[in-house]
């Protein structure tokens, strides 16, 4: 029987710097002295996959370049000049305190009129995004309202009670925050009917008092739901 050959400790060289070190007494063989020089060879393995993106680290000219086109050019063309993510163009000027469009003595008026109405309605109005508006209303100490919610009309209202009574739970449960699951199910098959009315996502949201992403989520389901109860027949 041939006996197994223990591995003993060492001597090599860094596959990065080149200094000599022991490597131990492991079966693997050891490339790098250290940390650091692991991190190197990681970063550079990266830019050699991926030669068309850029290193991690912001060089001097490019920090220049957002500083001076950052709030006329916006992240979009910023990204495309520089060649890199719009995310990480966003994310440097946020820490370098950077913005697109300073805020106006008009547009903070308007947020402080119209707050009640939602960071959505200002955000259309002013043409930011709901989350600058919500930390400009941070900032100045103004509280952002919830968005109305609309009255539903006739056609909801319809809907809502013939697939209560088909769900076996009330009308007025569907127009309530219920997560029960039958609640839930019919809640979304209004939503469906409604979408088949050519209703718009936002229009049904404000009927049932949901968000325009909740009522895409609730179409989905139902229409896996519905697709599982068509195999199972």
């Amino acid at each position: 029987m041939t006996r197994r050959k223990i591995p003993t400790a060492h001597s090599v060289n860094c596959a990065v710097c080149g200094n000599a070190f022991q490597a131990g007494s492991r079966a693997t063989k050891a490339r790098y002295c250290g940390e650091d020089c692991r991190e190197t060879a990681r970063k550079a393995r990266y830019r050699a996959a991926y030669p068309h993106t850029k290193p991690l680290r912001w060089r001097p000219d490019e920090i220049d370049y957002l500083w001076n086109n950052y709030r006329d050019l916006g992240h979009k063309r910023c990204a495309k000049h520089l060649g890199r993510g719009i995310t990480g163009v966003s994310k440097k000027a946020s820490e370098l305190g950077l913005a697109c469009r300073d805020w106006t003595e008009d547009d903070e008026t308007f947020l402080r009129r119209n707050a009640v109405h939602g960071a959505m309605v200002v955000a259309k109005k002013v043409r930011r995004s709901v989350h600058a508006v919500r930390m400009r209303a941070k900032l100045i100490g103004v509280v952002i309202g919830e968005p109305r919610k609309a009255e539903p009309n006739w056609r909801t209202k319809l809907l809502a009670t013939l697939i209560a009574g088909k769900h076996g739970c009330k009308t007025s449960d569907i127009f309530s925050t219920s997560r029960l699951t039958h609640v839930v199910e019919a809640r979304h098959e209004v939503a469906h009917e409604l979408r088949l009315a050519r209703y718009s996502t936002p229009k049904i949201g404000r009927h049932l008092g949901m968000d325009h992403s909740s009522v895409l989520h609730g179409l989905k389901r139902h229409a896996r739901v519905t697709a599982a109860q068509m195999v199972a027949e």
